[in-house]
């Protein structure tokens, strides 16, 4: 194989497409027809949004390469044959480019958090850098923690999206509001919707992500056994953990089923989730109480992160609503 496509493979080219999908598709189809309904804009250019977007894939590349790196020994024993770092890709090389992709990274960030007007924002950078290195280096051998820094890494992806969008549109409304103090209460009621938007995409992202990193470490129980890792399936067991991952869904699906009937109300999302959401999510569900062996769990992964699309699938419904089209 040679290293360029060895070094794709390894910074996992499909999760940062699907990273990049969710913040666009999050901008496009959530937060612009939002806006419009306000007769308001999105306040990033589209250029400087896209320079956001890569500054988070840039994060995210680096954290699966540096995650690779340090899981040499415990890949060797889980995935002999489908090991890239060292073998493909120098140990040296794989180390230097986690650097200056994060050192990019952060120079875009800082970049876009001046434009946004709140320097401070590129501090979310800085979390997820910290966060993809501590838990490649440590907690990702500790009970529940390292999942639970997977998942928030990823439920902060479409959180960030509202932060660095709502500093400047406050900013930038602050005489049309000092002129019309009436219309403040619609104003925050509007910032507050993308707040809540992005927020409870968040929550899904964090949730499905728990499940899919679950799911993983019982696929890769023997080795982490082996070298001393202390995640569910070690300490609980398969069973014990598969019951945890279905719990999980249950909750994303009550929670989903809940927002819908409570503040959506609508027949298209009640439809997209029922019959698009929920089939999966039930198919994986069952797969994951069936299985018994690590070998049974490949499957139910990849049917979560099909979920996981199906989910960002739906801000094309959101388009739709808040655009008047249905």
């Amino acid at each position: 194989m040679h290293p360029s496509v060895a070094y794709l493979k390894a910074i996992r080219s499909p999760n940062l497409f699907i990273i990049a999908l969710l913040m666009y598709a999050m901008r496009w189809l959530v937060l612009k027809p939002l806006l419009a309904l306000h007769e308001l804009k999105l306040q990033l250019s589209e250029l400087d949004f896209s320079l956001l977007v890569l500054s988070v894939v840039l994060v995210a590349a680096a954290g699966n390469v540096i995650n690779d790196y340090f899981d040499l020994k415990i890949d060797r024993y889980n995935k002999p044959d489908k090991i890239l770092i060292g073998r493909y890709v120098k140990r040296r090389v794989a180390m230097v480019s986690h650097m200056v992709l994060n050192a990019l990274a952060m120079v875009i960030a800082i970049y876009v958090a001046y434009k946004s007007g709140v320097i401070e924002l590129a501090l979310i950078h800085v979390i997820w850098i910290a966060s993809l290195w501590f838990y490649s280096t440590d907690f990702k051998r500790k009970f529940f923690w390292g999942n639970v820094i997977i998942a928030f890494c990823t439920g902060l992806v479409p959180f960030s999206i509202a932060l660095f969008e709502i500093p400047p549109l406050v900013a930038n409304n602050q005489d049309f509001l000092a002129e019309y103090p009436q219309a403040y209460p619609f104003f925050k009621q509007m910032v507050m919707s993308v707040f809540y938007w992005c927020l409870g995409f968040g929550i899904f992202a964090f949730l499905m992500t728990m499940a899919r990193e679950m799911t993983k470490d019982i696929i890769d129980k023997d080795g982490d056994e082996a070298y001393g890792c202390r995640t569910l399936p070690v300490v609980l067991g398969i069973k014990k953990t598969s019951l945890i991952i279905n719990g999980i869904y249950v909750g994303i699906l009550v929670g989903i089923f809940t927002i819908q009937q409570i503040f959506l109300d609508d027949k298209y999302s009640l439809a997209f989730f029922a019959f698009v959401f929920t089939p999966i999510t039930l198919w994986t569900m069952y797969l994951v109480q069936k299985g018994t062996h690590k070998s049974q769990f490949a499957f139910p992964s990849l049917l979560n992160k099909l979920a996981s699309v199906v989910g960002i699938l739906y801000t094309g419904i959101v388009y739709l609503m808040l655009s008047g089209k249905i």
